[in-house]
């Protein structure tokens, strides 16, 4: 009788990490998707408005550089108090204007500087934008991750407390032992510290994750959903090694180091033009300068044209200095390239190990499904110990969490190949 009592309640203890289960499922809140994100990625990143900033100033700059210096007005007087020529009571007033005509066609060049400034800091900011969408896909999967992590270790919190509640009831019916009931309360223990770890590191990741989208994070409010399987549409967009090599040297980081590069160039020429712009016309009036009845409405008028010296400095240091950072502008771009198409094999071999592992650890997890059913059956009758069992339940929860990790990485690892390739697919599914 007191074992069927046993048995009958533990049977009925058994089912309330189901019923917890379901209310977890029913109380599932809303979940949004990777592609939801970069659909929505746009002006409310706090990254973007620098470089949005920086672009509008330098398309200003093309304008304000290719005008002419502004004419001078200039206005005199001049009074003698000795001997003199012209009125001694009335004096001299001139009245003058001069313009530097820019005949070295400096303006031209220095526009051309401008737009290759300016174009480099267009093809920053895509460059900008692309590094957005991979950062964002990286806190993305964290993100989804550390959710399912949580999920994990609160469900296994729930199963454990049940497997603690049929414990006690078996010690209670005469069918356990004090070691059973006090190595179970310390099993769950650590099962709780566990799961709070795991929701202290949801609560870091989400942050992390909303600072990135900024006055975009309200929109996604529930939890981040990932493929959980390595689907055949995961590489879409990628290729073959040879022609994502050839597609990164496209990528907007090395398209400005290039226009910088050439802005550079053609800063040269302006410093050795600056040493001689063009002559400067003057036109200068007189009034007043005459004396007496000959000179009392006497007005004189006068032109003249003025050039610069090249003495005191003669533009050579200026154009040596213009010509090192030319050259300093083309050695980064070089260099950039050659780091580019390392980083290129490296992310694809990385990403290539990565889901391989990830693929191949899922055929062997899904063979350790029924594993704690098989132990706990086994416990019951008796045929396997307590700590067999808790080590089976360590073991599937591991592997699931191993599974979560594998994920994690290879769909990191992608997102890092498309950012340095370029290579994001458009944006599917629903948007929030």
């Amino acid at each position: 009788m007191r074992n069927t009592l046993a048995l009958t309640l533990t049977a009925g203890l058994s089912l309330w990490p189901a019923l917890t289960l379901c209310q977890t499922v029913v109380d599932t809140p809303s979940t949004f998707t990777l592609d939801a994100v970069l659909a929505t990625l746009g002006a409310g990143a706090p990254a973007l408005r620098e470089a949005e900033a920086e672009l509008s100033a330098r398309r200003a700059d093309i304008a304000a550089s290719s005008l002419w210096s502004n004419p001078q007005l200039s206005a005199s007087y001049m009074r003698s108090f000795g001997y003199t020529t012209f009125d001694p009571q009335v004096g001299v007033a001139q009245f003058g204007v001069s313009q530097l005509i820019e005949a070295a066609g400096l303006p031209g060049l220095r526009r051309r500087v401008a737009e290759g400034e300016a174009r480099a800091s267009e093809a920053a900011l895509r460059g900008l934008r692309q590094g957005l969408r991979g950062e964002a896909a990286t806190r993305f999967y964290a993100l989804d991750a550390a959710t399912a992590r949580a999920a994990l270790l609160r469900q296994s919190e729930v199963d454990a407390a049940g497997l603690v509640q049929r414990i006690e009831a078996r010690a209670a019916a005469g069918l356990g032992s004090r070691y059973e009931t006090d190595r179970a309360a310390l099993y769950l223990a650590d099962l709780r510290v566990a799961r709070a770890d795991a929701e202290s590191d949801l609560v870091s990741t989400r942050a992390a994750f909303d600072a990135l989208l900024g006055d975009d994070a309200a929109r996604f409010r529930g939890e981040a959903s990932a493929p959980e399987t390595p689907d055949d549409g995961a590489s879409e967009g990628l290729g073959d090694l040879d022609r994502l090599l050839r597609r990164a040297l496209d990528r907007p980081e090395l398209e400005a180091l290039a226009a910088r590069a050439r802005a550079a160039g053609v800063q040269v020429d302006v410093a050795r033009r600056e040493v001689m712009p063009g002559p400067t016309l003057s036109a200068n009036v007189y009034v007043g300068q005459g004396y007496g009845a000959q000179g009392e409405r006497q007005v004189d008028w006068q032109v003249g044209v003025s050039l610069p010296l090249p003495l005191a400095n003669d533009g050579r240091a200026a154009a040596r200095a213009a010509m090192s950072r030319a050259l300093s502008a083309r050695a980064a771009y070089e260099f950039a390239r050659a780091q580019t198409e390392r980083a290129v094999r490296a992310a694809f071999e990385v990403m290539t190990a990565r889901r391989a592992a990830w693929v191949g650890y899922l055929s062997v997890a899904a063979r350790h499904e029924g594993l704690v059913g098989a132990a706990e059956r086994a416990w019951l009758e008796g045929r396997v110990s307590l700590q067999a069992l808790l080590e089976a339940r360590d073991a599937v929860r591991d592997s699931r969490l191993r599974v979560l990790d594998l994920r994690r990485e290879a769909r990191q690892s992608e997102a890092r190949l498309r950012t340095l390739v370029g290579a994001w697919p458009e944006a599917r599914g629903p948007q929030p």
